[in-house]
């Protein structure tokens, strides 16, 4: 049963080692390229998104691991999982991500206009492998396309207006502009499968430039997504040099312990050894210190006067 909603790979995917490492890790290195809107998430407290973005982050990461496997991606497993099963949830999950941002992007405000944006996607590729028999990727999509117009339906109806154009005029088109340029670059690979690594690495950062303006603009926030990258970078930079300084002044730290350790309490060097050089015990050495002490600290009550004698 659960085979039927396993995504057919294309030929062209079964195996994009370039035996170049560079090339091979780019679409998982450019995966970072969702850190801001994760930051965003975090601090406007939307703990929901934060957790599926999150999830999708992950399962994206995962699958391009398998993809840099040497063997090809129908070959590899991590935690004994297939590369296959790893890119249909990482499949399905960016999907349904593309649905609820487009609930987001309508500004949804009605309950049923964000169930549907929410529930339609998930619920239409269920009944399409329990119809079906098998879901392919060209199903899927298609099941995203008429959850999309769901959700657009229902806002028209539920709230009267699609409220998607009250955006400003500038930003909002940044965001369109993001979001088709990453659907062109999203299927060149299907079509020149020895460059997956360059575009599929462009379609996710233009995908997570548009995902952040559209959410920047929802919150309030005056910062571009290349501002936010340049902040990720700087904070990363600075609790580096912080981790590296705490590190070095505890390294420091522990050696001057290993010295003091390190002092002989007998032996030659120590004070012990150096007053029996003197011809003197260790207990007559502390009593001749000791005895120095009394008879300064009674010279110095002498002249205040503190025993009645006149200074």
């Amino acid at each position: 049963m659960l085979g039927r909603f396993l995504l057919p790979t294309p030929d062209g995917l079964h195996n994009t080692s370039l035996d170049n490492i560079a090339a091979d890790s780019l679409p998982l290195l450019t995966m970072l390229a969702c850190v801001p809107s994760l930051r965003l998430f975090a601090r406007h407290r939307r703990h929901a998104d934060l957790v599926l973005y999150g999830v999708g982050f992950l399962l994206a990461a995962v699958y391009h691991v398998c993809h840099m496997d040497e063997a090809g991606l129908i070959a590899s497993r991590v935690l004994g999982v297939s590369g296959p099963v790893w890119r249909s949830a990482d499949v399905y999950m960016a999907q349904w991500l593309l649905s609820r941002m487009w609930g987001h992007a309508l500004k949804a405000s009605h309950p049923l206009t964000s169930g549907v944006s929410a529930v339609a996607f998930p619920a239409l590729v269920v009944q399409l492998g329990v119809a079906s028999g098998q879901v392919t990727l060209a199903l899927c999509a298609h099941m995203l396309l008429i959850a999309l117009a769901l959700t657009a339906v229902v806002k028209v109806v539920m709230e009267n207006s699609l409220g998607a154009w009250c955006y400003p005029s500038r930003r909002g088109m940044s965001v369109l502009g993001y979001v088709v340029a990453a659907f062109v670059a999203f299927p060149m690979p299907s079509v020149l499968p020895r460059h997956y690594w360059m575009f599929h690495s462009i379609w996710h950062v233009l995908l997570a430039a548009g995902c952040y303006e559209l959410y920047a603009m929802l919150y309030g926030e005056q910062r571009s997504f290349w501002q936010e990258c340049t902040l990720c970078l700087s904070d990363a930079g600075s609790r580096a040099s912080q981790r590296l300084l705490s590190f070095s002044e505890g390294s420091h730290s522990a050696s001057t312990l290993q010295r003091v350790r390190a002092t002989p309490v007998t032996g030659e060097g120590s004070p012990v050894c150096q007053g029996m050089q003197d011809g003197s015990f260790p207990g007559d050495l502390a009593a001749e210190r000791w005895k120095s002490a009394d008879l300064d600290m009674m010279q110095q009550l002498n002249e205040t006067g503190l025993f009645g004698i006149a200074a």
